[in-house]
């Protein structure tokens, strides 16, 4: 409308305010807000009855406008007296950067957890076999063996090869599921599934020495609670220090310490370096590692197992 219509529909209650909007309102002020010239126009409101709800949100919002304008011709000023000193500060500070790693394969999501939770609930494999051996002697077969005149130790031998067997057709077969239905590991060399056995089965190797361990203090304890201690609670920490729950890097040092000497702990690290790099170099570090905890845990098995018939 123009003013004298507006106007006379204000007094024929038609409308209730009218906003007048300065002529080149928005030239004006984008000259002042960047190049700073000249002044910014106001805005006139006129209201019959200024006490209406209606009014007062009109004013408002007119109020917001102008002040988000005012707020933007500051800022702007304020920018453009700084930019010298802000140019001399930046030539003061050190330069960054950008440092490209090749030859680097990224992991997956689908890749990360897949080796967290494989190398977590294999684990499950070592106490669940000690605790079917402590059954074993409970029916009396660990007894029909010995009659059979075969020593002690190879019954614990054979736990160690049976636990070794399941741990790693659970792992092979988990592996090769997730390889078809997510599309794991496309277009990989042989090499790569060859370092792959070699982790899986050292993996496979600590967990028929924990069997081992398990099944003879329980034999010398004469109860399956160490299998079940192990199963219940040993097993989270050993996840949660190995970064089965998350990645190791989100946890405090000292839990990433003890995680690194966690069976899991170091076949997850083992399993990213090699999808990473595929360089049998980078594996024998943790391999070594690994293969020394088997033999500690097998060391001590064989130390507590009962030489002769008990109970």
């Amino acid at each position: 409308m123009n003013r004298s219509d507006a106007l006379e529909a204000l007094e024929e209650g038609e409308i209730q305010a009218i906003l007048t909007i300065p002529e080149h309102f928005t030239s004006t002020v984008l000259n002042k807000l960047f190049l700073n010239e000249g002044t910014t126009p106001p805005l006139t409101l006129i209201a019959e009855n200024s006490s209406a709800m209606s009014i007062d949100i009109l004013q408002d919002i007119i109020e917001i406008f102008m002040r988000a304008i005012n707020f933007q011709t500051v800022l702007s000023q304020s920018m453009n007296e700084g930019a010298a000193s802000l140019e001399q500060l930046n030539a003061q500070l050190p330069k960054g950067g950008i440092e490209t790693i090749y030859n680097v394969e990224q992991v997956s999501s689908f890749q990360y957890f897949t080796f967290a939770m494989s190398v977590l609930f294999v684990l499950f494999a070592g106490g669940v076999a000690a605790e079917r051996a402590n059954t074993e002697k409970r029916e009396r077969v660990f007894e029909r063996i010995l009659l059979t005149g075969s020593k002690p130790l190879r019954f614990l031998g054979a736990k160690l090869g049976s636990t070794f067997v399941i741990a790693m057709l659970q792992l092979v077969v988990l592996f090769i599921l997730c390889h078809f239905i997510f599309q794991l590991f496309p277009g990989r060399t042989f090499q790569f599934w060859i370092g792959l056995g070699v982790i899986l089965a050292a993996l496979s190797l600590c967990v028929g020495a924990i069997g081992a361990l398990l099944t003879s203090l329980n034999f010398r304890m004469q109860s399956p609670d160490a299998s079940r201690l192990f199963n219940s609670i040993l097993v989270t920490i050993m996840a949660l220090a190995g970064g089965s729950f998350g990645p190791m890097s989100i946890l405090p040092n000292w839990i990433t310490v003890i995680g690194e000497w966690t069976p899991n702990g170091l076949s997850l690290s083992m399993l990213m370096l090699w999808i990473q790099s595929e360089s049998f170099s980078d594996l024998i570090g943790p391999l070594l590692k690994l293969l020394s905890i088997s033999l500690i845990l097998l060391l001590v098995g064989l130390r507590i197992f009962p030489q002769r018939r008990q109970g």
